[in-house]
C-alpha cells in the first residue's frame, strides 16, 4: 500500500532536540497549513495543524534549521499511535512519520539589508 504525504506549511514554535532513553534523536513539532475549506465568518481558508516527528540526523537538521514561522515542505507518511489518557481511557493521535524535508525561502527568511550599506550613485559619481 502506498503512505506518503507531502504537506507546505510553517513550523509553528521553536524546534527542540530531544533524545529517547537509549539515546536516539528526534524532535516533535507542529507543521500550520491552510486548509482548502474556508471559515464562515471572512471567507478566509481555515488553518490546519498536525503534529509531526522525525528522527536521528533527520532531527538533528529540523532543530539546527528551524524556529517558529519556518516554511517547510515535509515528506513522510500517516502513522497512528494509540496511547493512554490520564483518566485511562485509551486514545489515538495521528502525525506524518517525515522521511525529508525541504527548506522554503521566503522574504522573512531572507537577510534584510540595512539602509546604511546600500550604496546610492547618480550618473557621474560612478566611481569605475
Amino acid at each position: 500500500m502506498l503512505n506518503t504525504i507531502s504537506l507546505f506549511g510553517r513550523i509553528t514554535k521553536d524546534v527542540e532536540l530531544k533524545s529517547t532513553p537509549s539515546g536516539t534523536s528526534y524532535v516533535s513539532f507542529s507543521l500550520a497549513f491552510d486548509s482548502k475549506a474556508t471559515r464562515r465568518e471572512d471567507n478566509k481558508p481555515a488553518s490546519c495543524f498536525i503534529t509531526c516527528a522525525a528522527w536521528k540526523s533527520l532531527a538533528e537538521i529540523i532543530a539546527n534549521n528551524c524556529t517558529k514561522g519556518t516554511p517547510v515542505c515535509v515528506t513522510g507518511y500517516l502513522d497512528q499511535q494509540m496511547y493512554q489518557k490520564p483518566d485511562g481511557t485509551n486514545a489515538r493521535t495521528t502525525l506524518i512519520q517525515v522521511t525529508d524535508v525541504t527548506f522554503i525561502k521566503s522574504k522573512e527568511t531572507e537577510p534584510k539589508v540595512s539602509q546604511e550599506k546600500v550604496l546610492d550613485f547618480e550618473d557621474g559619481d560612478v566611481p569605475f
